[in-house]
């Protein structure tokens, strides 16, 4: 199915796995390690991710399932068998179960798990357990006199954490809507193109994802 693979040129991703899909080898991110500090300081990571997987499924659809029908039509032997309308042996179903499926799953299962991470974080708890906030108010007028540069950074790190959490579970909430855009429009084009029924590109997905925990 997917079998990583080397690059000479040396502009080949760290941790990409590659996929040969009719005339295209496609590059798709590793899905990174998820932890809950991974959702909240190392945001930017998931970012790539996402973004990275999205261009190398989604965003050239039309121009790699095209490639794959063609191909097909060129290769009798080709993994990716073509026939009528059904989830066994239907157009392009190779083609969604080695390739569409996975990435789908892998940045639904990322988006879910950063939702709930961020969710359970309460921005009233966060602050109240940071070191300004234990700080009496003794203490404070103390490290203004003594300190001033160090209490200002302390008091800029905890009006700005309970803003974080507030805009990290926002974003967790867009991303969730930019994937169901994403893979609504990589369906439609799908059932287009393999004469799919409505509906059922999506469906299928959801059968693979129950029997791919």
């Amino acid at each position: 199915m997917y079998t990583a693979s080397s690059n000479s040129s040396g502009s080949r991703r760290e941790g990409a796995v590659d996929n040969l899909i009719g005339d295209h080898l496609i590059e798709v991110p590793q899905q990174p390690d998820l932890s809950p500090e991974i959702c909240i300081k190392d945001s930017k990571s998931l970012q790539a991710f996402l973004r990275l997987s999205r261009y190398a499924v989604d965003d050239n659809m039309t121009t790699i399932l095209n490639s794959v029908l063609n191909h097909r039509e060129m290769n009798k032997n080709s993994v990716f068998r073509f026939g009528s309308g059904s989830s066994d042996g239907s157009p392009c179903d190779e083609f969604l179960k080695t390739l569409v499926y996975p990435e789908w799953k892998k940045r639904s299962q990322v988006i879910q798990y950063c939702r709930d991470v961020v969710a359970n974080v309460n921005p009233k708890d966060s602050i109240e357990n940071s070191q300004f906030a234990k700080l009496s108010q003794e203490e404070k007028n103390e490290m203004m006199r003594i300190d001033p540069y160090t209490y200002k950074n302390l008091e800029r790190e905890y009006m700005n954490k309970h803003r974080k959490i507030l805009e990290l579970q926002q974003y967790y909430r867009n991303e969730e809507e930019v994937e169901k855009i994403v893979t609504d429009k990589s369906a439609n084009i799908i059932t287009q193109l393999c004469k799919f029924k409505d509906g059922e590109v999506k469906t299928f997905f959801s059968d693979f994802k129950s029997k791919n925990k």
